[in-house]
């Protein structure tokens, strides 16, 4: 299409805009509705997937070793672990650290262990394996099957389980949730759409028995579309934007927002997800509501 051509199409797309002003409002409202709504899921799969993952991040076991291990052993069972694929790190703790480190987790109640020592900790020299999916967890269990010199595997096996569960189900209920909302905008879109379409039928059958072609017919339908997608989506990355900042400015205050995802990744996802579905929305609205006028 050449630039003269559409400098034309998106005259004409804007006077029509302005000629049918309450259907425009109509299509804009629907269009900041429905991402409206998208947007509110949208933040909540953000927030809930980033804990998620912070969980998963921190998810660790240990490779209790039986105090008569020998330095063979101890390096053969090491090297089975970093031998499983997924593994963030592997550290030897020591009794004496694990000591310690258990004083540190029970912090005003450290008291109830000030009896131990060197000499009758009663705590084991471990392997800390941190690993970066909750399946890995029982790769590594499955690796070490049959080492000696190992006096124990302890990992949270149920939190590894629901983080996993929890992970694979939020996945799948977004795909079908954003599947759901895109076909409700896009139903209510060409609906509304519909109506600016029917209101100027007769340009279009005598723009057709001109000799005009479809795309030409087309077009300024198209690109009164694709304006039409970007307002709205303007409109509602101001609405639910304006919403999560008042909400994390709340949490903020409260010492929450560790909880919740910055305000600048949210501000971009919003900006490519509303701008591409308003666009989206706005050219197969068109041109599928168009289609049945055409066939004359």
């Amino acid at each position: 299409m050449r630039i003269g051509s559409f400098k034309g199409f998106t005259v004409d797309a804007v006077k029509s805009l302005f000629r049918n002003k309450t259907i425009s409002i109509a299509t804009i409202v629907n269009i900041v509705v429905t991402l409206t709504i998208y947007g509110i899921f949208l933040i909540l799969m953000n927030v809930i997937v980033t804990n998620v993952n912070d969980v998963e991040s921190r998810l660790e076991l240990k490779v209790y070793l039986k105090d008569y291990i020998t330095v063979e052993q101890q390096e053969k069972i090491r090297d089975a672990i970093k031998s499983v694929e997924g593994i963030e790190d592997v550290y030897y703790e020591s009794k004496a650290e694990a000591l310690n480190n258990f004083k540190t987790q029970l912090k005003e109640y450290a008291w109830m262990v000030e009896g131990y020592d060197e000499t009758n900790n009663p705590l084991p020299s471990a392997y800390v394996v941190k690993i970066n999916s909750p399946e890995n967890s029982f790769k590594i269990e499955e690796a070490l099957k049959g080492y000696e010199g190992i006096d124990g595997i302890g990992s949270d096996k149920v939190l590894v389980r629901e983080v996993s569960k929890i992970s694979t189900f939020i996945k799948i209920a977004w795909a079908v949730l954003s599947c759901i909302l895109i076909l409700v905008s896009l139903f209510l879109i060409m609906n509304t759409i519909k109506l600016t379409i029917y209101s100027r039928r007769k340009e279009i059958y005598i723009m057709k028995f001109v000799g005009a072609t479809d795309w030409f017919i087309r077009w300024p339908f198209v690109i009164e579309g694709i304006i039409l997608g970007i307002i709205g989506g303007l409109l509602s990355i101001g609405i639910v934007y304006y919403a999560y900042i008042s909400v994390y400015k709340v949490l903020i205050d409260k010492n929450l927002f560790s909880y919740l995802v910055s305000p600048g990744i949210i501000l971009g996802q919003l900006f490519l997800h509303f701008l591409s579905i308003g666009i989206l929305v706005g050219v197969v609205g068109s041109i599928v509501s168009l289609r049945k006028f055409l066939k004359v």
